[in-house]
């Protein structure tokens, strides 16, 4: 699903519609410009690569890939589009859009509210490691998400 591509091969990041073209969610100046999800969600040029890479304003930021341990906690920023899409994880369902892509967790907190684009500050915490032989239930992601605070709603 990912491809290397040169690092000079900057390409938009791929939505369930297509390429995203949208311009960033106004209201972002509350998250600064210090990680690879707050690269995306601002709007920048993701590259598609492995691991992902984003670059703008001149910085250039890596998608974190490693899995860490159990109790391990990350804040992430995401946007959240403002429609759900159809997507098949387990069985048939509807998938928040989150930064371009399927979402298929739930964020503990947060209501998707159709026709409104909400970018999200969230709490990633690790209940699980995926290393360990039966340590993780079949199917369903490694982490939980928990709301910390709406950014901003239009």
């Amino acid at each position: 699903m990912r491809f290397l591509i040169p690092a000079l091969l900057l390409a938009a990041c791929n939505t369930p519609d297509g390429p995203n073209t949208a311009e960033p969610v106004g209201g972002l100046q509350d998250i600064s410009l210090v990680s690879f999800e707050a690269c995306v969600v601002k709007g920048g040029a993701v590259m598609e690569s492995y691991p992902l890479q984003c670059s703008l304003d001149g910085k250039h930021f890596t998608e974190n890939i490693d899995t860490g341990k159990i109790g391990d906690k990350r804040t992430l920023y995401f946007e959240v589009g403002p429609q759900k899409s159809d997507c098949t994880g387990m069985m048939p369902m509807k998938c928040l859009n989150v930064n371009g892509q399927f979402f298929y967790d739930h964020i503990e907190g947060f209501t998707h509210k159709p026709g409104v684009t909400s970018v999200l500050e969230v709490e990633r915490e690790q209940y699980c490691d995926p290393d360990v032989f039966n340590s993780c239930p079949q199917d369903v992601g490694i982490y939980n998400y928990r709301l910390v605070r709406v950014i901003s709603e239009g």
